[in-house]
């Protein structure tokens, strides 16, 4: 184990835990989050978002801990803190600033610290390190460096896990770059990108879930032109993908930690810098709107009389317990405000408001959705419809089933 470097992982979430676990093979890990539950659940030897397994975590060879104060002992510091919008639809940075306000009080001589939390170009240098250096009172180049990885973790998936995909790795300056990526190619086997500045790689982030986002907004408003022709839209799908050019995406909601936000951070820049990001605020208009096209859509066949809604699925994406910003929770509100009655089947969320058992779900419904691609569901399917009445309507959002089991989808 490499006695040079000890690292300190702030934050334990989904893309922190990780990292973490990773580096602990190589090097001597502190894990720190300030939310004492978490930690005690992670000594306790369980991850309840499940990116890693009982077995890896009780192979974990670092400290997990709550005390700020013992991050003093690490000389490399790697931030994963979320990174969300607030109500207007902008950045918030609070717990960046916090954690930078925190690792600053500790920070010593040579240094580095590292930031995976998303963030628009600019932040790491321009937010980031004035808060270090007077949390710290040292000289930012001079006394120590800083560098940007931007997570890239995919939430639930067991194949392109951290170690597996790409690292894009920066710093501040040539000799941090190549401690940068000394730490990281230990772990990572899929390869480091070193990108030719800090900008770059804040930047490449948020290309990346913003391109996304314009390209599902492309097939939410094609899906749209489909079924006012009549015919279904993942047929015309199934057909393009057989020309090597086109790209395999799907109509749907849009929610989660990234392709939700990141567009927002490039138009909160793009509005700052006076550049014209109509587009983007399109794309992102035009996946918001989907709630209420699913909204619309059953009031208008179902009328006004106060239906029964079953909604099946509640995390932001398919076979992970992950709900941040997930759409169902707007969907589900949405009913609820309309007066009507809504049950939540969720069998992997990670939430205690919603049915957790196909078995307890007793009521008739008039209207069930599935609105998250579970592969659970496929088993469960004539369970689920079994409690549909006879003039009930079934939308399938997302396209799991034959249309003979769906009056709508997507």
């Amino acid at each position: 184990m490499n006695k040079d470097h000890k690292i300190c992982i702030l934050g334990l979430g989904y893309v922190g835990l990780p990292l973490a676990v990773e580096f602990s093979k190589k090097f001597d890990v502190v894990g720190y989050d300030n939310n004492h539950s978490r930690v005690d659940e992670l000594k306790s030897g369980h991850d309840r978002t499940e990116e890693i397994s009982d077995n890896d975590l009780h192979c974990f060879s670092g400290l997990f801990t709550a005390d700020i104060g013992v991050i003093a002992k690490c000389n490399v510091f790697i931030v994963t803190v979320p990174t969300p919008i607030d109500q207007n639809k902008c950045p918030e940075l609070s717990a960046l600033k916090e954690v930078s306000s925190s690792i600053g009080k500790f920070l010593k001589t040579e240094d580095i610290v590292i930031y995976e939390s998303t963030v628009f170009p600019g932040v790491t240098e321009d937010i980031c390190v004035p808060i270090l250096e007077a949390s710290s009172g040292l000289t930012y180049l001079q006394d120590f460096n800083v560098g940007y990885s931007p997570e890239r973790i995919n939430p639930g998936d067991k194949v392109n896990t951290v170690k597996n995909i790409t690292k894009l790795v920066s710093a501040s300056s040539g000799e941090a770059l190549k401690t940068v990526e000394y730490l990281y190619s230990e772990i990572i086997e899929a390869g480091i990108y070193s990108c030719e500045s800090i900008k770059v790689a804040e930047c490449c982030k948020c290309f990346e879930n913003t391109q996304r986002d314009m390209n599902i907004a492309l097939m939410n408003t094609l899906a749209g032109l489909c079924e006012k022709i009549g015919i279904e839209t993942n047929d015309v799908i199934n057909a393009g993908i057989t020309k090597w050019n086109f790209l395999d995406f799907r109509p749907g909601l849009v929610g989660g930690h990234c392709i939700s936000v990141d567009p927002y951070y490039m138009v909160h820049l793009g509005r700052s810098l006076g550049v014209d990001v109509s587009l983007i605020e399109s794309s992102r208009n035009i996946n918001e709107k989907i709630v209420s096209k699913i909204y619309e859509k059953s009031t208008g066949v179902l009328g006004d009389e106060k239906f029964n809604v079953l909604i099946c699925g509640y995390t932001f994406k398919e076979d992970c317990p992950d709900t941040r910003n997930t759409k169902v929770e707007d969907l589900a509100n949405m009913y609820l405000q309309g007066g009507h009655s809504v049950t939540i089947y969720d069998p992997i969320a990670d939430c205690d408001f919603v049915e957790h058992n196909v078995t307890d779900l007793g009521s008739a419904f008039d209207l069930i959705i599935f609105a998250v691609k579970h592969a659970r569901f496929i088993d469960e399917r004539d369970l689920i419809l079994k409690l549909k009445k006879d003039d009930a309507l079934v939308f399938d959002l997302k396209s799991q089933f034959a249309q003979e089991y769906s009056d709508w989808r997507l």
